[in-house]
């Protein structure tokens, strides 16, 4: 054939051709047959099909008039311009019973139900056809696609004894299979005592999608469209309707300008589009639902509470702050299962497929929602978690970057194992990589998923035997494993990193503060959530931090050290009083030996003048005095000196101005200044510095307490304050 004939001709004439066909025809040298199989291809790839070209291909491609290759062709080209008929779903299964389409055509129509699901207009006829369905699950090659088709299909009324009892019988005889299980599991939400199925996916995806290119093939030529995700333009229409007394409209669907960067689907329901009556079949088995679009008002809310039928699209939850708030209370499992399923399934496809060309705000969109929604629950969603941990795998960390942290530091609590290989790992790789800056973002998620794990996850993990747990909505079905262990795992691993990066990056004040709130918040775990332990982190972190040139370092390390001491008293408290159950009784006795050193270290380089020592090898100050270089060595200020309080790098710019303040002696002696290193710490304490005088107030005692204020202010040459030397059976001078 010409070109020039056929440029007269259009798409409807390349569909009337397969139409009149009446017979098999060869592929290879017919250009009339290649010319109308293309046609349709580049039509469906620029603007789509409409629904009756969709509804006459079907009956094409399954009648089997044409060769197989043909047939696969034009169902791959069947993408909708606009939504697709429930008319053309049923010719597909229709189309099944004829048995006149090969197995392979059979499969291939099926994956094509599946790709469009979300777009067929309505699905109450669809779903008149369940039984039908059921049935082609004799047919074990058809049996993957069957059984996600009845998944998404299932409602409440579909759930019958003698199908549980063949799902398992099938079960039996094929071994176990993950769509099985899947349907199965949805029977399991709406009756628990029919069905025992163990899940051991982990939230996984029953049903893989192999089909991610073709659906975002289908994605693309609607948003090129303008339309809005599977919604008829009367129903949109009746939503525009709904309005505030202001007159303005709920933010129940995107604008035009956002659909394009909007994943998350509209609110409606496909209950309500029935003139808003009752069904009858659910009237007579007992149920009562009431579409979450005809609740207009909070009284709404509160009298159909346990009644609230949520969207037909699960995702849309994230658009609506009413709808949150009643997933929350009614903890309704079925919504739980379909929320945890969309969210993987689109995360996916939006941030892990690399066949997909990404759109950033379309993703950007998404992540700030679910971070949103973690938030609001003060709960991570277990979906995101599987994930997030596959992503972190390949991230580079520059990519959405502020939001994959947020979600990172709401994961639940997992085995430290497991932790390590999803989230830990590849952090530790990107953090020692990284800039300085980037490092701190590391440690700031780190801190936050300390906290949450300490202040959300720990009481969770106490409830983890009671299945209708108030403190979470998705369930624990994981492995089991030690949440103790885990927490101290982790802190031993974050300290580790941290001191790691203070040793190999010059000292930054940026960072060591970002350490500081992380060593803050670990010190305090017992006091301030009641955790049962307390975990010292790395001895040599405080060596590291102690000898930082910047002052508030110095005067937060001196905090920290106080909070262990605090924490550690009130867990021996517990211990005695019978309150606190002993947690690693011996590695605890350990620790606080360490921290009593810690202590000793810390007083004799800031107020003893004993910074080094080469006698006692447990000090973090241990030193050989033949390895110094005594040309170096500054006379008038010993090395044991050069850390104190009037010394110390950091400090040594409020020495001077605190004796430009007192008006003393230019050539004042350092020796001079010994005495009055009460009045000093004061003068910190006006910088705001008072983690130093907290430190001194907790572990030094004074000789001359009672001494008065002018005495102090006017002789403080004359005030002599030393610290108590403990001895090897008495520790009480530092609080243990």
């Amino acid at each position: 054939m010409s070109s020039k004939k056929r440029a007269v001709k259009g798409i409807d004439d390349a569909v009337k051709y397969f139409v009149n066909a009446t017979s098999k025809q060869k592929f290879k040298g017919n250009e009339e047959l290649l010319w109308a199989l293309e046609c349709i291809e580049e039509t469906s790839l620029r603007t789509g099909l409409s629904p009756d070209h969709i509804k006459t291909l079907i009956d094409v491609a399954a009648s089997g008039i044409q060769v197989e290759t043909v047939c696969k062709r034009l169902i791959k080209a069947l993408i909708p311009n606009s939504v697709v008929p429930e008319k053309a779903a049923i010719s597909v299964i229709s189309w099944l019973c004829t048995r006149k389409p090969s197995i392979n055509i059979q499969c291939l129509l099926l994956r094509w139900l599946l790709v469009i699901f979300e777009y067929i207009d309505t699905r109450d006829n669809l779903h008149a056809m369940y039984g039908v369905l059921f049935h082609f699950l004799h047919y074990r090659i058809l049996t993957p696609y069957i059984c996600h088709l009845l998944y998404l299909l299932t409602r409440k009324e579909d759930v019958k004894l003698f199908r549980v009892r063949f799902l398992i019988q099938y079960q039996k005889d094929m071994g176990p299979q993950a769509f099985l299980t899947g349907l199965l599991s949805i029977y399991r939400h709406y009756y628990p005592s029919l069905v025992h199925v163990v899940n051991t996916r982990s939230y996984k995806s029953f049903f893989p999608s192999y089909d991610r290119k073709w659906s975002a093939t289908v994605r693309q030529v609607r948003e090129q469209n303008g339309l809005p995700p599977n919604v008829d333009v009367s129903w949109e229409k009746a939503l525009l309707e709904r309005l505030h007394p202001t007159g303005q409209a709920l933010d129940l669907m995107p604008s035009r300008k956002r659909r394009k960067v909007d994943p998350i689907p509209v609110i409606h329901s496909l209950t309500s589009k029935t003139s808003y009556k009752k069904d009858t079949l659910a009237h007579s088995l007992g149920i009562r639902t009431v579409p979450f679009i005809l609740i207009h008002s909070f009284k709404d809310v509160l009298d159909n509470l346990d009644s609230i039928e949520f969207p037909s699209q699960i995702g849309a939850v994230l658009r609506s702050d009413t709808l949150k708030h009643v997933m929350s209370y009614t903890k309704d499992h079925i919504a739980e299962a379909r929320f945890q399923f969309w969210v993987a399934e689109t995360l996916q496809e939006e941030l892990v497929d690399t066949l997909k060309q990404k759109n950033k705000e379309r993703v950007t969109t998404l992540l700030q929602l679910l971070k949103s929604f973690s938030d609001f629950l003060q709960e991570g969603i277990p979906a995101v978690d599987i994930v997030m941990s596959e992503y972190l795998q390949s991230w580079s960390g520059q990519h959405y970057t502020k939001f994959i942290l947020k979600l990172v530091s709401r994961f639940r609590l997992y085995s430290f194992s497991s932790m390590n290989r999803a989230v830990l790992e590849p952090l530790r790789k990107l953090f020692f990589t990284s800039s300085i800056y980037f490092k701190c973002k590391v440690i700031m998620c780190l801190t936050e998923l300390l906290r949450n794990h300490a202040a959300n996850e720990w009481p969770r993990s106490l409830e983890v035997s009671d299945t209708d747990s108030s403190l979470c909505l998705f369930s624990y079905d994981g492995e089991e494993f030690s949440s103790v262990d885990t927490i101290k795992n982790f802190i031993h691993f974050v300290s580790k990193m941290i001191l790691a990066a203070c040793v190999s990056e010059t000292q930054t004040a940026l960072f060591e503060l970002c350490a500081l709130d992380f060593l803050e918040l670990a010190s305090n775990l017992h006091k301030e959530y009641q955790v049962p332990f307390v975990v010292l982190v790395e001895p040599r972190l405080f060596e590291r931090l102690l000898i930082s040139h910047h002052p508030l370092t110095v005067s937060r390390v001196c905090h920290v050290i106080c909070r262990y001491k605090e924490n550690f008293n009130m867990l021996k408290a517990g211990h005695k009083s019978g309150g606190v159950e002993v947690i690693h009784g011996k590695e605890e006795s350990r620790m606080i030996r360490v921290c009593n050193q810690l202590i000793v270290d810390f007083c004799n380089t800031l107020w003893r003048y004993k910074a080094f020592t080469s006698t006692d090898k447990n000090s973090i100050f241990c030193w050989n005095r033949d390895d110094v270089d005594k040309e170096n060595v500054d006379t008038e200020c010993s090395v044991e000196e050069s850390l104190s309080l009037f010394m110390h790098p950091a400090l040594l710019p409020y020495t001077i101005k605190y004796v430009q303040k007192t008006h003393l002696e230019p050539k004042l002696n350092f020796a001079d200044l010994k005495n009055m290193k009460r009045d000093y710490l004061n003068h910190l304490d006006r910088n705001h510095f008072t983690g130093l005088s907290q430190f001194i107030a907790a572990f030094i005692r004074s000789k001359s307490a009672s001494l008065t204020n002018t005495q102090v202010m006017g002789i403080t040459q004359t005030m002599s304050q030393t610290l108590q030397t403990p001895s090897k059976h008495e520790r009480s001078a530092f609080g243990f």
